[in-house]
């Protein structure tokens, strides 16, 4: 369950704590999201996913110290939609494709992560944790590439599905899963 909270989303931002090494800045999240995120405090029982894997350069995207999450929901409803075509296609199929969804609403660029390893956060009960909650930004599929947004033959991922950043959470939260 979640509870909006009276904040603007740059003050918290703003405001203690953060993670130590994180290098990000209130507007480099921001243009994260499309619209106006909105702060929440969350309680538990809930379940957030989180891919990961290898980045484009060899190195690991540190999935259990990561700030991007989706509330399991965002999952429930691409499953949802691939229903349909139970039978039509195969499992392996179905897995590409669930897989695919996922990366184009959360904008998850190519070279960011290979999309190899998933985690779960489990919020267990009773327990909160406070996230910044909003629709991603579209991008370009591959962040490194300078390419153009703007230009119609840029290969896009299309955004828009909720995700939440975590400043910080307890990783005794997360483990990894196979979700697709």
């Amino acid at each position: 369950m979640r509870f909006p909270l009276p904040i603007t989303p740059a003050a918290w931002l703003s405001a203690p704590p953060k993670n130590p090494g994180a290098t990000w800045t209130p507007k480099s999240i921001l243009s994260c999201y499309c619209g106006a995120p909105a702060v929440y405090k969350y309680v538990g029982p809930c379940i957030f996913y989180r891919a990961a894997g290898l980045k484009a350069d060899g190195r690991l995207a540190d999935a259990y110290s990561g700030e991007w999450w989706v509330e399991s929901a965002v999952l429930e409803h691409i499953y949802n939609k691939l229903a349909m075509y139970n039978g039509w296609l195969s499992p392996s199929e179905l897995v590409r494709a669930a897989s695919a969804q996922y990366r184009a609403i959360t904008a998850l660029c190519f070279n960011w992560n290979d999309m190899s390893e998933m985690c779960c956060l489990e919020l267990p009960d009773r327990e909160s944790v406070e996230g910044l909650a909003g629709a991603a930004m579209p991008q370009p599929a591959w962040s490194n590439r300078g390419l153009d947004p703007n230009d119609p033959r840029t290969p896009m991922l299309r955004g828009k599905g909720e995700q939440v950043f975590f400043k910080v959470k307890n990783p005794l939260w997360v483990e990894p899963v196979r979700p697709f």
